[in-house]
């Protein structure tokens, strides 16, 4: 799970932004003994979920970014040492294009805490530094310097290298590499450091629900096919009162047109063979049973409405935290899901989840309205007038508990409403706007 996560000098953030997932002392409101938007490591209590609003153009989806080029950072190895690192800076004054950027995750993996720091430039990864902390005791694993020379690696108490795997690593390591993403390139012997590299490659996911083809359902067979999952999902409509009782996958054989044979390219063509023996594309369709008055009727799944697909995308991948453990990052969440569906889903979540997490960005600020929302779960995202992400708290000593965050919010009592009344005359606007026209 994910402590905190800090920005600096990457794409609207300019100034260290910090992203922390540790909770207040709220109670909470849950209707629900089995619902708790915590989990507890150590003396942690590390939230399960938090919610990004924020106008457009605010910042949310590069909040997002900034993890996933972590990430990639930690797993990437570049082919050869010309190639540069890719490099985001803040680019809205002087100063800062030309200075690093740096992004730092503090995480745990059981009840191990980790944090990894990387600072990147326009040529090469600088700095990268792993520490651990075991509750008891804190100590480094490695860390790792560039300069225009060479790359240094200075391993600490915490590694479980052996001296020649140590060198190894240091002479693999390209001043355009991270240590971890070679380390994930070569066959080395570190538990400590598998389990960094694997925490990163299988325990992140990230999701744009705005690009989802609801076609790819059929295709995650480990989830779709589970009759677990299935049971949850007709159970699911069933209690927000869409008439879904059943779905069944099914695949359909098609012929590969000549015309396309006759112009692709061989190497395609023989892709094709190897994948498809038989000469036919295979392409696997999810059909709905409706429950009606008049008995049961068979939907294709590209018929079905934007917001029912929403849902059911919405609860496989609550499935996949719950059963591996991951913290899923989702960015434009859920414009189409009813706010009942929506709360339900938030309900699942908390009420399943152990070790998983979800991050989520919405511009559907209805969202404030769900009823067991915590308010240490919501980060208000803003622009300043020099272009620069801010990321603002919900006050908890100037906003009760018992307040409703939607009308909060609408009252800019939390700061970032893109729209305040007061400050925009719509008469005299609209007036201008007619003279201009005439």
């Amino acid at each position: 799970m994910i402590e905190s996560i800090k920005i600096e000098n990457f794409l609207s953030f300019k100034e260290e932004q910090e992203i922390s997932f540790i909770a207040s002392r709220e109670k909470g409101q849950n209707p629900s003994e089995s619902e708790n938007w915590y989990t507890t490591i150590g003396n942690t209590k590390i939230l399960k979920m938090l919610i990004f609003i924020g106008n457009n153009g605010a910042g949310k989806t590069n909040a997002l970014a900034a993890i996933k080029y972590l990430r990639n950072i930690a797993l990437h190895k570049c082919d050869n040492i010309e190639e540069k690192p890719d490099y985001e800076p803040f680019m809205l004054d002087d100063d800062s294009r030309n200075n690093p950027s740096k992004i730092s995750i503090a995480f745990f993996i059981n009840d191990i805490r980790y944090t990894y720091n990387i600072s990147v430039s326009v040529d090469s990864i600088i700095e990268e530094t792993l520490i651990m902390h075991d509750g008891r005791n804190t100590a480094s694993v490695f860390k790792r310097q560039t300069d225009s020379k060479r790359t240094s690696i200075v391993f600490g108490n915490a590694c479980d290298l052996c001296s020649e795997d140590k060198k190894t690593l240091t002479v693999n390591t390209l001043g355009n590499t991270s240590t971890l993403a070679t380390f994930g390139s070569l066959n080395l012997s570190s538990a400590v450091l598998r389990s960094c590299y694997q925490y990163f490659r299988n325990e992140m996911r990230f999701v744009s629900e705005s690009d989802f083809d609801p076609t790819e359902l059929a295709s995650d067979d480990d989830s779709i096919n589970d009759p677990i999952l299935k049971d949850i999902l007709i159970r699911v409509f069933k209690s927000v009162d869409v008439k879904i009782c059943d779905y069944e996958v099914t695949e359909q054989a098609i012929d590969i047109p000549k015309d396309i044979l006759e112009v692709a390219p061989k190497s395609w063509i023989e892709q094709m063979k190897e994948k498809y023996p038989d000469g036919k594309l295979h392409k696997r369709m999810i059909t709905f049973m409706h429950n009606t008055t008049h008995g049961n009727y068979p939907i294709n799944v590209e018929m079905e409405s934007k917001g029912t697909i929403s849902m059911l995308h919405m609860i496989m991948l609550i499935f996949d935290m719950i059963k591996n453990r991951r913290s899923t990052f989702i960015d434009e969440f859920s414009y189409s899901v009813h706010q009942v569906s929506m709360d339900l889903m938030i309900r699942l979540f908390v009420a399943l989840s152990k070790r998983s997490q979800i991050i989520i960005t919405t511009q559907t600020v209805a969202i404030l309205n769900s009823i067991n929302l915590r308010r240490d779960a919501i980060r208000i995202y803003q622009k300043t007038d020099d272009g620069e992400t801010r990321i603002n708290i919900v006050n908890q000593a100037l906003i009760h508990k018992n307040k409703n965050l939607y009308n909060v919010y609408m009252s800019n009592k939390l700061e970032g409403l893109p729209f305040v009344e007061k400050y925009f005359k719509f008469d005299e606007f609209i007036e201008n706007i007619k003279n201009e026209l005439k």
